[in-house]
């Protein structure tokens, strides 16, 4: 990462880089050295929720260089970072001699990113919040070329989310122009992870940060579920299926995010589970780079045979919580 001078001259007044903020959480990465993990040409629309992803320029993420959340209330989302490229230089490249008023740079910066974080008690802006304004609508399908191109996925990849693009397709036009007896499982996306609760059952099993869960089977999660795939409020993604069966480290219990759309934090009834390694890889979200955290209830994962019992179980049919909070796969908490 550049220096701060460098950084502080490529942003305008409010500290953003076209209409992407450099964040607090950024300012003790400055000069230090990270492996570019993928670019970042294009997001989910993890504000207004429509399904359809937004493209930016000249943007990359760095390899597990994630928000703390520690100048944003303690939100606990664990975003991977967007960096401009204007704010990094190549590792190879020959060394900047420091401004000489270096010490000044940081502290005009950091009063600037700091003074357009926090917009109210309790509100906050951040490179989420900002991404409606920093993007722009993407059409087409040639961003999946540009993946190959740059490298940004295998050709492996590419074809898995050709052949997923083309069954969402598929599936969305028989809907709407297909009778009945044409359509498979009525139109709805592939695979198919509806539940029937009318109300959902809620488990406490008390995980604490380094436990290892095992993901429960996807029929155990399913009858979990209500008909928009939720379980009190939370989204079970397609994207977690992957998960299932799989045993992971528990990396925190999440109660704190804030909600994209309207920069407020939501302290959420229910706690989720960020699980060590369990991210959104984009297949079934055009190959979105931005690999956010999934949320898991409690109820979707075990103890390993032989590990401490669960602490205490709600029975089935608690009431579901209202509290909502989108993230970066529409999951809501």
């Amino acid at each position: 990462m550049r220096s701060a001078s460098e950084i502080l001259a490529s942003l305008d007044e409010s500290g953003d880089l076209e209409h992407l903020p450099f964040m607090p959480e950024m300012l003790p990465l400055l000069g230090s050295s990270f492996t570019v993990s993928a670019r970042a040409d294009k997001t989910c629309d993890t504000v207004n929720i429509t399904g359809c992803s937004r493209e930016m320029d000249d943007t990359v993420h760095l390899t597990e260089v994630r928000c703390d959340g520690s100048a944003h209330g303690g939100c606990q989302a664990g975003c991977l970072l967007f960096f401009k490229e204007e704010w990094l230089s190549r590792d190879d490249a020959a060394p900047q001699q420091p401004a000489a008023d270096e010490a000044a740079a940081l502290a005009e910066l950091t009063a600037r990113v700091e003074a357009r974080t926090t917009v109210a008690p309790g509100v906050y802006r951040c490179q989420a919040t900002a991404l409606p304004d920093a993007t722009r609508p993407m059409s087409g399908m040639r961003h999946y070329l540009r993946d190959v191109q740059t490298r940004n996925v295998s050709p492996r990849l590419f074809l898995r989310a050709m052949r997923i693009a083309f069954v969402d397709r598929y599936q969305r036009f028989s809907r709407r122009r297909l009778p009945g007896w044409a359509r498979v499982q009525g139109g709805a996306e592939l695979p198919d992870v509806r539940g029937t609760l009318k109300r959902t059952p809620v488990e406490s099993l008390d995980l604490q940060p380094g436990e290892i869960v095992e993901v429960r089977s996807l029929p155990e999660i399913v009858a979990t579920l209500d008909t928009n795939q939720r379980n009190r409020n939370l989204w079970f993604d397609r994207e977690m299926i992957r998960y299932c069966g799989r045993r992971f480290r528990v990396l925190r219990r999440v109660d704190r995010l804030i909600d994209e759309k309207t920069g407020e934090m939501i302290q959420t009834r229910t706690p989720s589970l960020v699980l060590d390694g369990a991210v959104c890889v984009g297949d079934y979200h055009k190959l979105c780079p931005r690999q956010d955290y999934a949320f898991f209830r409690e109820i979707w994962v075990k103890r390993p045979e032989g590990a401490a019992p669960a602490v205490a179980a709600a029975a089935a049919g608690a009431t579901d919580d209202k509290t909502e909070h989108a993230d970066s796969n529409g999951v809501t908490a």
